[in-house]
C-alpha cells in the first residue's frame, strides 16, 4: 500500500475530527459545528466519519489545547473505540490524501483541497462554547477530555530523563487497559520524554506495552508511527512513569530525594524541640503548599441545605413531579409556580425562601387552553388582585433533544425573564418528542438538557411526568429517579375530591412522608376552576400524620364497621361518633379529628353506609383501593 500525506496541526491549525459511523450523529454534529465555528472545507475517509480544519486567531493559538468528547452513538463499536468529537492540535496529525486502509479508497476533499487562508477563523472562546454544548448534546456523553496549554519551551528536559532500566521497570508494572487514544498516547510521550537520546531503546519498551493491550488487537506500524511522531520538547517523563506505576501497584515509586531536600548538619536550630517553652525569634513566612482540611467544627459549620420551597422544592436543583393522567398534578405544579412569582411568603404552611424579583417560567407541552381558567381561579382564591406576579408562560412544548430549540429557550429566558428561580416542564414526554423514555440513553439526554438551563441559571428544573401503569412508578427509564434531587408522586382515586402527595426522594433531606390536597371548586367572575389545598390532617405540633397512623385509624374503622357498630358521621351517633373515637383512642384534638375524617372522605378512602337496615344504622366503611383509570376529559386533565 503506498504511503499517504500527513499534515501536522500546529501554529494556528486545528482540525475537528468527527469520529462516528452513525450517520445521524455525524450530520448532526457536523451542522452544529458549522453552526458555532463557521463553514469550510471537509475531508472524507470513511463516510460518515469527516473532518473539519479550521484556524485558530494568532492571539488565541496558545489558549487551545486538544479535546475530546466520548458518547454512545448506539452502533456496535469495540472496547476502548468509542465514538468521539476530537479538536487536533499542536502537533496532532490527520491525513490528508491516500488510500484509506479500511475502505481502500481514495481520502475525498469534496469542495477541494483547502487553501490556509479559506479556513473558517474560530477563537478559544468558541471552541470552549462548542465542546461544552456538545457534550450536552450527544448521547451518554463522556466529561470533555482535554489537553492543557503547555509551553514545553521552559519544561527542564533534564528533569524529565531517567535510565532505560528505571523506565522498563515502571512500564512492566502498567497495565495496557487504555480506553482512549489519548492516554495512549501519552504512555508513549512519557517513554519518549524519559529517554530522549536513546529512541530505539524507547520504542521497543513503548511496543512492548501495547503488545499486552486487553481491549483490542495491537497494531505495530501504527504503534511506531505514534512513537516516531513524538517531537521535544518534551511535556512528559519519568514521573509520568513513576505515578502510573504507582497507581497500578498501589506502591511509592517515586525516589525519596524527590520528597526530601538535603539538610546539611547543623543548620536545622533544634532548641524548640528539646526545650518545650522555648520558641523561635523569628515569625516563620506562612507557606500555601498543603491541601485545607475540614475538621468536625467546620464540617458542622457548613451551610445547611437550602429550599425555595420549605421541605419540597431545594435551590437549584432537578426533580419530577408524577402520576397516573387526571390526577391533578399539573395544578400542583401550577400552585408552586404561582405561590413563588405573585411572591408569597407560603405554601400552604411551608416557607418560600424566592427574591423580591423572582421569575418562573412554566413551559406548557398540554392542558394550555384550561391554564387561564386555572390562573384565574387561583388569583380570586389567594385574593391577588392584580397580574404583577412574574410568571411567564410558554404555550408549547420545547423539544430539549434538540440542541437548537435548547439554545433557544436559554435566550428566551435570559432576555424574558431575568431571575428565573423555577422552570416548569410541562411534561416530561412533551419535552422530548420522538424519543423512547425506556432507553437510558434518551433519557440521559433529557436530563443532561435539564441540567443546562438549571447550571445556566442556577433554577430549578421541575419535569411534570406520568406513572408507568395506574398506580406505579414513574415512566420510563429509571435514570430520570436516579439524577433527580427530589421526586413527588401524586395519587387521587376516580372521583375523589382529595389526593396525596408523596415525597419519595430528597437528595439531602428526610423523604418517605406524605401530605393529602383537597382540590376545590373555586368560582371566578366569568367561570370556575380547581385550587388545590393541603388538607388539615395533622397533630397538635403541624406535622403530617404519618403514614402508619393512618394506617391504623383505617384499620380501626374497618374493624369496627366488621363488628356491626361503625363510626358515625355524627354527634347523634353518641360513642360511634368518628371524632369522638379519633380523640379517645388517637389523642386527637377535636377539630382536627373532624377534619381529618372530611379528608379521609375527600380521597375516597372511607364513605358513610348502611351497616343495619332493619334498624338504619349507618356509619363509616372503609373502601377498596381502586385501580380503575380516572375518566379522560375531566376537571383534573
Amino acid at each position: 500500500m503506498g504511503a499517504g500525506v500527513g499534515m501536522k496541526t500546529g501554529q494556528g491549525l486545528v482540525a475537528l475530527d468527527i469520529d462516528t459511523l452513525d450517520e445521524t450523529w455525524s450530520s448532526r454534529v457536523e451542522a452544529f459545528a458549522i453552526e458555532m465555528l463557521g463553514a469550510g472545507p471537509r475531508r472524507v475517509g470513511r463516510a460518515p466519519k469527516v473532518l473539519l480544519p479550521l484556524r485558530i486567531v494568532e492571539a488565541d493559538i496558545q489558549k487551545v489545547a486538544y479535546r475530546a468528547v466520548l458518547f454512545n452513538d448506539s452502533t456496535d463499536f469495540p472496547p476502548g473505540k468509542d465514538p468521539r468529537v476530537e479538536l487536533l492540535c499542536a502537533g496532532r496529525q490527520f491525513v490528508m490524501g491516500g488510500i484509506h486502509p479500511d475502505t481502500m479508497e481514495p481520502y475525498r476533499w469534496p469542495l477541494g483541497v483547502p487553501h490556509y487562508d479559506a479556513l473558517p477563523v474560530v477563537t478559544a472562546q468558541q471552541v470552549d462554547a462548542f465542546f461544552k454544548a456538545l457534550a450536552a448534546m450527544l448521547p451518554a456523553a463522556k466529561a470533555p477530555r482535554s489537553g492543557k496549554v503547555v509551553d514545553r519551551t521552559g519544561i527542564d528536559q533534564s528533569a524529565l530523563r531517567s535510565t532505560e532500566d528505571e523506565v522498563a521497570r515502571l512500564v512492566a508494572m502498567i497495565p495496557n487497559q487504555e480506553p482512549d487514544y489519548e492516554s495512549y498516547r501519552n504512555m508513549a510521550a512519557a517513554i519518549r520524554g524519559a529517554l530522549q537520546d536513546d529512541i530505539e531503546a524507547g520504542l521497543d519498551i513503548y511496543q512492548d506495552w501495547c503488545g499486552r493491550w486487553t481491549l483490542g488487537r495491537p497494531n505495530p506500524d501504527f504503534d511506531e508511527r505514534v512513537f516516531r511522531s513524538l517531537t521535544p520538547p518534551f511535556a512528559l517523563g519519568i514521573d509520568t512513569l513513576r505515578g502510573l506505576a504507582a497507581s497500578a501497584t498501589g506502591e511509592n515509586q517515586m525516589p525519596a530525594e524527590r520528597f526530601f531536600e538535603p539538610v546539611p548538619e547543623g543548620s536545622v536550630d533544634t532548641s524548640a524541640f528539646s526545650d518545650p517553652g522555648a520558641a523561635p525569634e523569628k515569625e516563620r513566612a506562612a507557606t500555601n503548599d498543603t491541601f485545607d482540611l475540614l475538621g468536625i467544627d467546620g464540617l458542622l459549620l457548613m451551610s445547611d441545605p437550602k429550599y425555595l420551597i420549605g421541605r419540597h422544592l431545594p435551590e437549584n436543583a432537578l426533580g419530577f413531579l408524577y402520576g397516573d393522567p387526571g390526577t391533578g398534578k399539573s395544578f400542583i405544579a401550577l400552585d408552586w409556580a404561582l405561590h413563588i412569582a405573585f411572591g408569597l411568603e407560603t405554601w400552604h404552611g411551608d416557607s418560600i425562601n424566592a427574591p423580591p424579583d423572582a421569575h418562573v417560567v412554566y413551559i406548557a407541552g398540554e392542558g394550555v387552553a384550561g391554564l387561564k381558567s386555572r390562573v384565574q381561579a387561583w388569583m380570586h382564591r389567594h385574593a391577588v388582585g392584580n397580574a404583577r406576579g412574574r410568571f411567564s408562560l410558554l404555550a408549547h412544548s420545547v423539544d430539549l433533544m434538540n440542541q437548537d430549540q435548547l439554545q433557544k429557550l436559554a435566550r428566551t429566558i435570559r432576555a424574558g425573564a431575568p431571575g428565573t428561580v423555577l422552570v416548569v416542564v410541562d411534561t416530561v414526554s412533551r419535552s422530548m418528542p420522538g424519543a423512547d423514555e425506556n432507553q437510558q440513553k434518551e433519557m440521559t439526554r433529557f436530563v443532561q438538557a435539564c441540567d443546562v438551563i438549571r447550571s445556566e441559571f442556577q433554577c430549578v428544573v421541575l419535569g411534570v411526568h406520568h406513572a408507568a401503569r395506574q398506580g406505579g412508578n414513574m415512566r420510563g427509564s429509571t435514570v430520570l429517579g436516579a439524577a433527580g434531587d427530589f421526586t413527588f408522586k401524586l395519587e387521587r382515586k376516580p372521583s375523589a375530591v382529595a389526593g396525596k402527595l408523596t415525597c419519595e426522594k430528597q437528595k439531602d433531606a428526610p423523604d418517605g412522608w406524605n401530605e393529602p390536597y383537597r382540590f376545590d371548586t373555586v368560582a371566578y367572575p366569568g367561570g370556575t376552576s380547581l385550587v388545590p389545598t393541603r388538607c388539615l390532617t395533622a397533630d397538635g405540633d403541624g406535622a403530617p400524620v404519618p403514614a402508619a397512623q393512618e394506617k391504623q385509624i383505617l384499620e380501626a374503622i374497618d374493624e369496627a364497621w366488621r363488628s356491626g357498630e361503625p363510626w358515625g358521621q355524627g354527634p347523634q351517633s353518641r360513642d360511634r361518633y368518628a371524632a369522638t373515637q379519633l380523640v379517645k383512642g388517637f389523642g386527637f384534638e377535636t377539630g382536627r379529628a373532624q377534619e381529618l375524617i372530611r379528608t379521609l372522605e375527600d380521597q375516597g378512602l372511607i364513605a358513610v353506609e348502611m351497616v343495619d337496615k332493619r334498624y338504619k344504622k349507618t356509619g363509616y366503611r372503609r373502601l377498596a383501593s381502586s385501580s380503575a383509570p380516572v375518566a379522560s376529559g375531566n376537571v383534573f386533565d
